[in-house]
């Protein structure tokens, strides 16, 4: 679980013996089958269509590959977040299987599929310029708060 899940750095360090230190080093040669990825729903309208719960089927180009383990609404994102492992029919599951520009993802809820984009690591969230002081800014260039 530890490379399925991206651990593999912080488990497999030099000279530390452990439980299940072999399958993981023969998962780092060999590859792996499945990998635990984040989707967000373009298409979903959270006012109108069902949320995602678990279980929920996840097909890419329409070949099943995978079920979602659990999902929120991202506030930030503004998309339904769902994640979930997904496997490889025809191989391993890689950086560039998951990332392909061919690759079209499906989450199906209830009878219903919703596009997904697969994410192979958190998306950056712009952080909102609100007019705080930052020590990296010049006190003359800060906005100042209007007074009642």
């Amino acid at each position: 679980m530890g490379i399925i899940n991206g651990l593999v750095f912080y488990l497999l360090q030099k000279g530390i013996d452990f439980i299940g230190r072999d399958a993981l080093l023969r998962q780092k040669t060999e590859g792996i089958k499945k990998k635990f990825v984040m989707f967000t729903l373009t298409d979903h309208d959270e006012m109108c269509d069902n949320y995602p719960w678990r279980g929920e089927p996840i097909y890419r180009n329409g070949q099943y590959i995978g079920n979602v383990t659990s999902s929120a609404y991202g506030y930030t994102l503004g998309h339904m977040v769902c994640l979930g492992f997904i496997n490889n029919p025809n191989g391993l599951v890689n950086l560039s299987y998951i990332t392909a520009k061919n690759a079209q993802y499906e989450i199906a809820i209830g009878k219903k599929r919703f596009t997904a984009k697969a994410h192979a690591y958190p998306p950056k969230i712009e952080a909102a310029n609100l007019g705080f002081y930052l020590p990296a800014q010049k006190m003359d260039k800060i906005s100042t708060w209007n007074r009642v």
